[in-house]
């Protein structure tokens, strides 16, 4: 079954990180932000993940470890340019879970990204 060990781990690591958070925060601030960087890379074009089951348990502990390491102001704006293309992304308290996409109109292209404000955001 294609996916399944990748489902498998989005789940374990989910619960992982829930378990870190849930017991220290503080103490495990270092490691819970590898995982939250791996989980995001695991996300597909929907924003979800392999399995109904992985991304319930992983959007969960996503959005503790937004809601209790990042408690500051957010107003991030991510600039993305590319052939054809200057498209800014403004992520604030009240859009912060919400998914932001674009297309880009010319493939391959050189894409790069600005970011300036403050706070925390997944791109």
């Amino acid at each position: 079954m294609p996916g399944k060990s990748n489902a498998i781990g989005v789940e374990t690591a989910g619960y992982v990180l829930l378990a870190m958070l849930t017991r220290s925060p503080k103490r495990y601030q270092e490691q819970s932000r590898k995982i939250v960087k791996w989980l995001t890379t695991q996300r597909n074009g929907q924003g979800g993940f392999y399995s109904t089951q992985d991304t319930v348990v992983a959007l969960q502990a996503l959005a503790m470890y937004e809601s209790q390491l990042y408690q500051g102001s957010l107003n991030v704006v991510a600039t993305v340019t590319a052939t054809g293309l200057s498209h800014p992304f403004t992520v604030t308290d009240d859009n912060k879970l919400l998914q932001q996409l674009v297309t880009l109109p010319t493939l391959p292209t050189n894409v790069s990204v600005t970011v300036t404000g403050q706070g925390c955001a997944v791109l």
